[in-house]
């Protein structure tokens, strides 16, 4: 591999790592605006709806690997998401409501962070199998 087209693989690859980055800081500024803004509107609604989308998004975080690359995320989710369950058998709607909303939040924060974590991992096995076959590539001829 020349060094030129080395410069542009790891221009690539640092590209991508910070556009990813990017897209996690506006994903989650983004939510965190919603739940400021949903929270006091849906205060005074039935808090089932919310925890359905909390519990759903808990379980999408689960299936896009949080459980490896972000467990404290997925477990701060699941938390909340039972303190909205407690929350509504108590009859504390706006509490149920607010608590379910942060649940989606941190969920969506650990998908997130899964996602970054398998994006990077593939990346270093992409590296990885560069420098191999760059090796092999100024590897001397033997006859």
């Amino acid at each position: 591999m020349s060094r030129e087209n080395r410069t542009v693989a790891q221009s690539w690859a640092s590209y991508k790592k910070s556009s990813l980055r990017r897209s996690a800081v506006g994903l989650i500024a983004a939510s965190v605006c919603y739940a400021g803004f949903a929270t006091p509107l849906a205060a005074s609604s039935d808090p089932a709806p919310s925890i359905a989308v909390a519990r759903a998004a808990v379980d999408e975080a689960q299936r896009s690997g949080a459980v490896k690359y972000a467990p404290v995320e997925l477990n701060n989710a699941r938390n909340k998401l039972n303190m909205a369950e407690e929350a509504a058998r108590k009859r504390d709607k706006k509490q149920a409501v607010r608590l379910a909303d942060e649940a989606a939040i941190d969920a969506k924060l650990a998908q997130t962070t899964a996602e970054a974590g398998k994006t990077e991992e593939a990346a270093r096995a992409v590296e990885a199998g560069n420098a191999a076959l760059e090796q092999e590539v100024n590897r001397p001829l033997q006859r």
